[in-house]
C-alpha cells in the first residue's frame, strides 16, 4: 500500500485532526513524520507495506522490515501479543528504533477492505496527547460564540471557522470562503494584508484592532481586536494562519448587560441602607472599575431626607470596594467628604448626569495638590461620579475609578453608569424610607408601652418585651399593669397580628380600649366580650381597607390583694405560667374568652 492510500484509511478510520507527527526520538533526537506512520501487515502479521513516515520514526527502511513479522520490531512484547496473528484494535508498545534505542507509539489497527492484511497507523504516544488536547482546545473555541477563530491555508482561504455574519440566512462562513467574500473589499484587503505578513514573516499580532464592515451591511461597522499567529508542520514549513477576532463593540455590550444583570439581581436585596450601599459599590467594583465608593447624605444613613443642596461636608462615605485596596487617607468609611470647589466639570453631575474626569481634570478642578494626594487613588488615571438620584431627592454619589494599565473611561459608559446609578439609588432609598418607619415604629411602640416596673399596693410587677426575632422586630405585643378600685390590680398581655407602624397604631387603639373598659370593674370574661363587640363595630365603620385591627389575642387577669384571688380570661391568648418560690413552673389553666377578630 502506497502512502496516500495510507494517509486515507488513516482518515477514514483512525483518526481526524494534524497529520504532522513530532517527538523525541533516540537520543534525544528530534522526529518528525509527516503525519501517521503506516505500516501493512498480511494475515501471518508480516510486514508487507512501509511507508516513509514509518522510516521517519523507526529508521529502518522499507526492505529492512518487508517480509519480517512485525513482532520483531516490538521491544518487550507482552505476553499475550507472543505467537498471536490477530493484532488489537489499539494499544500502546514500544518500537525498536534502527539505532538501538526504543519508541513509546500508541496504535490503531484497521483491516483493509476486501482484504486479508491490515493497516497499523502509529504515531508517538506524547503526540497523541497532544493531539487531543489540541483537538478538545479546538473543539471548545469552535462551540463558544464570544471568539471567532478562523483557520486559513497559505491562499488565506478558510478551512475552518465558527464564524456566523449576522446574515439573515445565519449559516456559518463555509470552507474555501475569502474574506472578500465576506467583506466591504477595503477591508478584506486591510485584513488580508495583515494576514499575510504573519504568514510571510512569523511574527504573531496580538489584539491588532481592526476595523470592518460586513458586505451585506457596510453602513454598521465592527471594531475587532485581531490575534494571529502562523501555523506550521513539524519541518516548521508554513501550513496557515489562525486568527482569533473579538467583537470589542459586542463584547463590551455583553459585559454591560452582564454588569446591568448583577446590580438588578445583587442590590437592593438588603433594607439596610449601609449594606445595600456596600451591595451596589461590590458589583461595580471590579466589574466596571478598579476601585468604587459610595457616598451618601448623613440624613440618608439616619433614614432621613437629604437636604436639596449636597457638597462636602454634609457628606460620608458608606461602602468602599474592594475593602483590601489601598485607599488614599482622604476616603475612608465613615469619614466625611470634604469640600470640593465650584467648577465646571462639575456642571453635567448637578444636572443629574455622570461625570468623567481624568486625572489632569481632577487636578485641575481640585486645584490644591495637597487635596489631590488626599482625594486621589494611588495609579487612578480616570474616574467617573455619578448622582444617586431617586423619588426627586438627590441621595448622593457613586465614584469609581480606573488604575494603573486599565482602558479610561468613555462617555459611551456614562450612559451604563447612569442606569447603575438609577437602580441603585432607588434600593437606597427604600432602605432609606424603610429605617425612617422602623425607627418611627420602635418610637411609637415605646410610647405606648408601659413602664418595665410598677409598684402599687396590691403588687409589684415588672414587664419587657423580647422579640422572638432577637432583634427590633416592630409588632403589635404589648403588656399593661391597670390600677382599679379596692386595692385591685389588672394585667394585661396581648398581641395585634402584623408587624410595623399599623400594628403599633392598633395597639394603641386596643390599649387604650382595655384601660377604659377597666374601669367600669367588668369581669375579666365580660371585658373581653366587650372588648370584641367593640373591635367589630369599628371594623364596621371603618372605610373599606382603612381598619388597622384585623386579629389579635387578649389575656386580661384581675388579682385581689384582700382574697389573694386571680381572676382571669383569654381571648386565644396563650395562658401565663406560674413560677413557684422553689423554681418550678406550669401553664396555668383559664377560662376561653372570646377571640378577637
Amino acid at each position: 500500500m502506497d502512502k496516500e492510500n495510507a494517509k486515507n484509511a488513516y482518515s477514514a478510520g483512525a483518526s481526524q485532526g494534524s497529520t504532522g507527527v513530532s517527538g523525541s526520538g533516540p537520543g534525544g533526537r528530534r522526529c518528525a513524520c509527516d503525519g501517521p506512520a503506516a505500516a501493512v501487515l498480511d494475515d501471518r502479521g508480516a510486514v508487507v507495506g512501509w511507508t516513509e513516515t514509518a522510516e521517519d520514526l523507526t529508521g529502518f527502511r522499507a526492505g529492512e522490515v518487508c517480509g519480517r513479522p512485525v513482532q520483531e520490531l516490538v521491544a518487550d512484547l507482552p505476553d499475550h501479543l507472543r505467537g498471536a496473528t490477530d493484532m488489537p484494535e489499539s494499544g500502546r508498545v514500544r518500537l525498536r528504533h534502527q539505532c538501538g534505542d526504543t519508541i513509546d507509539v500508541t496504535f490503531r489497527t484497521t483491516r483493509v477492505q476486501g482484504s486479508a492484511q491490515v493497516l497499523v497507523l502509529a504515531a508517538p504516544t506524547h503526540h497523541v496527547a497532544d493531539h487531543k488536547q489540541g483537538t478538545a482546545l479546538l473543539r471548545a473555541l469552535s462551540a463558544q460564540n464570544r471568539i471567532t477563530i478562523a483557520l486559513y491555508d497559505t491562499d488565506l482561504a478558510t478551512v475552518q471557522t465558527n464564524a456566523k455574519p449576522d446574515t439573515p440566512d445565519g449559516l456559518p462562513v463555509q470552507p474555501g470562503t475569502r474574506l472578500s467574500d465576506v467583506l466591504c473589499a477595503d477591508d478584506a484587503e486591510n485584513l488580508e494584508a495583515v494576514l499575510r505578513q504573519v504568514l510571510e514573516t512569523g511574527v504573531p499580532v496580538v489584539r491588532r484592532t481592526q476595523q470592518v464592515s460586513w458586505r451585506h451591511n457596510s453602513a454598521r461597522r465592527h471594531t475587532l481586536s485581531l490575534s494571529a499567529f502562523r501555523l506550521e508542520d513539524v519541518r516548521a514549513r508554513p501550513t496557515g494562519v489562525a486568527a482569533l477576532y473579538i467583537d470589542s463593540d459586542d463584547l463590551r455590550a455583553r459585559r454591560h448587560l452582564d454588569l446591568a444583570r448583577e446590580v438588578a439581581e445583587r442590590v437592593g436585596g438588603s433594607l439596610d441602607v449601609v449594606r445595600t450601599a456596600q451591595d451596589l459599590a461590590d458589583v461595580l467594583a471590579p466589574a466596571f472599575g478598579d476601585l468604587a465608593a459610595v457616598d451618601l447624605a448623613y440624613s440618608v444613613l439616619d433614614g432621613e431626607e437629604p437636604s436639596k443642596q449636597l457638597n462636602g461636608g454634609n457628606m460620608g462615605n458608606a461602602a468602599l470596594a474592594p475593602a483590601t485596596a489601598v485607599w488614599p487617607a482622604g476616603i475612608k468609611r465613615g469619614e466625611s467628604i470634604p469640600p470640593l470647589p465650584d467648577h465646571p466639570l462639575w456642571r453635567s453631575f448637578r444636572h443629574g448626569e455622570p461625570a468623567v474626569f481624568s486625572l489632569d481634570d481632577f487636578i485641575a478642578m481640585v486645584g490644591d495638590p495637597q487635596l489631590v494626594k488626599y482625594l486621589a487613588p494611588k495609579d487612578a488615571h480616570s474616574m467617573m461620579v455619578a448622582p444617586l438620584h431617586a423619588r426627586g431627592l438627590t441621595l448622593g454619589a457613586i465614584s469609581v475609578w480606573r488604575c494603573g494599565r486599565s482602558d479610561p473611561f468613555t462617555e459611551d459608559e456614562a450612559d451604563l453608569m447612569k442606569q447603575i446609578a438609577s437602580r441603585g439609588a432607588l434600593a437606597i432609598d427604600n432602605a432609606r424610607r424603610y429605617t425612617r418607619e422602623h425607627r418611627a415604629a420602635v418610637a411609637l411602640q415605646q410610647l405606648l408601652l408601659p413602664p418595665a416596673t410598677t409598684d402599687t399596693p396590691a403588687a409589684e410587677t415588672a414587664g419587657v418585651h423580647l422579640p422572638a426575632g432577637g432583634e427590633a422586630d416592630i409588632s403589635g405585643d404589648w403588656y399593661d399593669a391597670i390600677a382599679l378600685p379596692s386595692l385591685r390590680l389588672a394585667l394585661v398581655a396581648g398581641d395585634v397580628v402584623g408587624h410595623g407602624m399599623s400594628a403599633s397604631a392598633a395597639m394603641g387603639s386596643l390599649r387604650a380600649a382595655i384601660r377604659t373598659l377597666a374601669d367600669l370593674e367588668l369581669e375579666p370574661d365580660e371585658l373581653l366580650t366587650r372588648l370584641a363587640d367593640l373591635v367589630q363595630r369599628l371594623a364596621a365603620e371603618a372605610p373599606s381597607g382603612d381598619c388597622d385591627i384585623v386579629g389579635g389575642t387578649c389575656l386580661y387577669a384581675v388579682y385581689d390583694p384582700v382574697t389573694r384571688r386571680c381572676a382571669m380570661a383569654s381571648a386565644g391568648h396563650p395562658p401565663p405560667v406560674l413560677v413557684r418560690p422553689d423554681g418550678t413552673a406550669e401553664a396555668v389553666g383559664i377560662s376561653r374568652g372570646h377571640h378577637s377578630p
